[in-house]
């Protein structure tokens, strides 16, 4: 009985430390995910000691679709210290994605010369710049939320090139600064 008991812990402490885990060049092969993130689901496989099915279908899956779904089979727990482990990525990229954007919308403003606007509209300036600061601090808003925004002043500094009038201009500017200043996607919640 007690030898028994030995190899049933044996075979268990063996099965546990994900010997059978794929190697990443092994699971580079069917995804298009960058290394780091298979680095880390092969630690997290070789950490949680990851079934011997969920391994096999991970070194068979010939994309990256047919590796998402062997996943599904991991525990909860397990499905848990994955997503933990790769969640900062995913913020890496979120950040990645959200500085192209605000690049790319800064050369907007390049284009439609916002800086050369009359003193007039230094307060306008202001709320632009302070709108992009309050989006890139808000971590919800930067896709829908930002884009909504950016397109708002674009079309308000277009719409400002065909006003001649210095009077007309600062009553603009400083209309659409106020506008700008108040839109709810600014407000962190």
């Amino acid at each position: 009985m007690h030898l028994l008991l030995v190899w049933i812990l044996v075979l268990f402490a063996c099965g546990n430390q994900g010997s059978s885990c794929p190697t990443v060049d092994e699971l580079t092969r069917g995804s298009a995910s960058d290394r780091r993130e298979l680095e880390l689901t092969v630690e997290r496989c070789r950490a949680d000691g990851w079934s011997a099915t969920v391994t096999k279908c991970l070194r068979d899956a010939n994309d990256e679709a047919a590796q998402e779904n062997c996943l599904h089979s991991l525990s909860p727990e397990q499905q848990k210290q994955l997503k933990t482990a790769l969640a900062p990525l995913a913020v890496d990229d979120r950040l990645a994605d959200q500085e192209s954007a605000d690049l790319a919308f800064q050369r907007k403003l390049d284009e439609l010369h916002v800086e050369q606007l009359p003193t007039a509209c230094a307060d306008y300036r202001k709320a632009i710049a302070a709108a992009r600061t309050a989006l890139r601090a808000c971590p919800k808003s930067w896709q829908l939320e930002t884009y909504s925004v950016q397109q708002q002043v674009l079309e308000q500094l277009r719409g400002l090139q065909s006003i001649h009038d210095d009077k007309q201009l600062g009553a603009a500017c400083a209309r659409h600064a106020r506008d700008l200043r108040g839109l709810r996607e600014l407000k962190c919640e």
